[in-house]
């Protein structure tokens, strides 16, 4: 049977304890082995209590250093703790930028998604045993940013544009300038989950030049227009519930006078939303651009 060199290794049945570090305590052990065994414990227990660093890997061992409070360096992706008896109670606190990967098993994380780290957060992580670590409780450094903004796109090639969305976000801002397409069609906003990027069950109307139509496929912002029409405007998706979302959109032409609105709704049928795409069934965009903004 192997040393109990730390706590961790220490067996919830009595019997199975027989020593502390390699020191006997079972059987005959004479009062000086009883003493030591003692001092190993009580070196042992401030081992636990004191802090100490671990390198970023793949599989950051956790149970590998005795202290419970570890400061992770490095840079690596994580992806996993390693291996340790259900109940251990790791705090670690990150030196810088990594990213902890999600799978629901090895590594259970708050949203069920990946999560960047920044110095000085802090995650209290909990060892479910089999190498499956979750982590109950997260605090970054900073208040967490709950407005930003996505990398503007510019609409010069390409007929649709694909922006990710955080899972925290409760509402999501397409907006889009000077939008035109190299032939006759309408611009369009869709949205999906883990499924991709979903086709139907859009509902609600959108209003071209006075006449309302039913939404099918899509969130219908300017209705079919020509090659030569140029429109600008924003839609904005508010979350009603993880999977549903309830939208509204105002936009104009500068080309010629014109305006287009609409509101409906969204069902996600593959669960929270991941991503917004701005689209249009105009062959190919020639002129604009493109950006999100979110917040939660």
């Amino acid at each position: 049977m192997a040393n109990k060199d730390k706590i961790s290794d220490w067996d919830s049945t009595p019997a199975n304890n027989t020593d502390v570090g390699g020191v006997a305590i079972a059987g005959s052990s004479s009062v000086r082995l009883g003493n030591d065994a003692i001092q190993t414990v009580m070196a042992q227990t401030a081992d636990l209590n004191a802090s100490d660093t671990i390198a970023s890997a793949s599989t950051t061992d956790l149970g590998s250093k005795a202290a419970q409070y570890l400061q992770i360096t490095g840079t690596t992706t994580i992806t996993a703790f390693g291996t340790v008896k259900a109940g251990i109670i790791k705090i670690v606190e990150f030196a810088g930028t990594l990213t902890l990967t999600h799978n629901g098993t090895s590594l259970i994380l708050p949203g069920a998604a990946n999560m960047t780290t920044a110095a000085g957060d802090i995650a209290f992580m909990v060892s479910e045993g089999s190498g499956n670590w979750r982590c109950v409780s997260y605090q970054p450094a900073a208040s967490p940013q709950r407005t930003l903004r996505g990398t503007m796109q510019s609409l010069l090639s390409g007929s649709q544009v694909d922006f990710a969305i955080p899972s925290w976000a409760k509402w999501v801002d397409i907006n889009f300038h000077n939008a035109s397409s190299s032939a006759s069609g309408s611009l369009i906003v869709q949205i999906g989950g883990s499924g991709g990027i979903e086709t139907s069950g859009y509902s609600g109307s959108f209003n071209v030049g006075g006449t309302p139509s039913l939404l099918t496929s899509s969130f219908v912002l300017i209705g079919t227009s020509s090659a030569a029409s140029i429109a600008s405007g924003s839609l904005r998706l508010s979350s009603l519930d993880v999977d549903t979302w309830a939208a509204v959109w105002q936009s104009g032409f500068s080309s010629a006078a014109g305006v287009n609105n609409g509101a409906g709704s969204k069902v996600i049928s593959a669960g929270a939303l991941t991503t917004v795409r701005f689209a249009t069934t105009g062959t190919a965009f020639d002129n604009g651009v493109v950006n999100v903004l979110y917040g939660g």
